[in-house]
């Protein structure tokens, strides 16, 4: 068989044997780590992507380079391993990337919810949150809320976060259960038909999204959800506070 079929060959071999490891891990942090919408609001995907798309190209080629049954087999197997493993470091590398700025918890920070990634979190900070709230998610972001400042000090804590641009739901120590925030999240919600007045062509979508939910329009309150790549409008069931959907439009105005 010509030499050049058989590289040919061992290049579609490895080719969908990535292909195959790339869809389960495609799989596993789409569903665990990011789920909808939380894939769109934390934007955390794109480096895994081209992670993948790289090695999806470049594995294969190299095989298609180092392929050569002229070699003895044990010099094959080494120079096929080396590009194996070259190929796990750099999807094992994006995989801890997208693993660190994957969401692990919504807050509700008094007047909008924030989407707080790993990475956000300074690790001696997570330690000063009561146990229940030390072990971040890892399977999408837990929902919960902000408790009121206690002290001076507190307050120019939460104060040095909003003045460097940081989200306040970015402070383990004042995390909270959310349903000790429903009241309050009722009170700082605005009715949907505002949100209707304020993007009239985006009515369906809007539409769309209360359809899913099963309850009726009158009872149905927005404010905004912000992560540090989108703000967002999430819609909420005015009995319950629970989310009932996401809509990719600014709530601030």
């Amino acid at each position: 068989m010509n030499i050049y079929c058989l590289k040919f060959r061992a290049f579609v071999f490895h080719g969908l044997i990535s292909l195959c490891v790339a869809a389960v891990v495609t799989l596993i942090v789409t569903l665990l780590w990011y789920p909808t919408p939380y894939d769109q609001l934390c934007g955390g995907l794109s480096l895994l992507f081209l992670v993948i798309g790289v090695d999806l190209i470049l594995g294969p080629l190299l095989t298609f380079v180092v392929f050569d049954l002229k070699k003895n087999k044990r010099e094959l197997i080494r120079d096929l391993a080396i590009v194996g493993l070259l190929q796990l470091i750099g999807l094992l590398y994006g995989m801890h990337t997208v693993f660190l700025a994957r969401p692990v918890a919504v807050v509700f920070n008094g007047k909008q919810f924030d989407v707080i990634t790993q990475v956000q979190i300074a690790e001696d900070k997570l330690f000063d949150a009561t146990p229940d709230f030390r072990r971040l998610s890892l399977t999408g972001p837990r929902l919960l809320s902000m408790r009121a400042a206690k002290s001076e000090s507190e307050r120019m804590d939460l104060m040095v976060l909003s003045v460097t641009g940081q989200l306040r739901g970015a402070m383990p120590a004042f995390w909270q259960d959310y349903a000790l925030s429903k009241d309050q999240v009722v009170r700082e919600a605005s009715s949907v038909d505002d949100l209707y007045k304020q993007y009239p062509a985006d009515t369906a979508l809007i539409d769309e999204q209360i359809a899913k939910s099963g309850i009726n329009r009158s009872q149905v309150i927005f404010l905004p959800i912000v992560s540090t790549r989108n703000s967002w409008t999430v819609l909420l069931n005015k009995d319950t506070a629970e989310m009932i959907g996401f809509v990719p439009k600014d709530a601030f105005f």
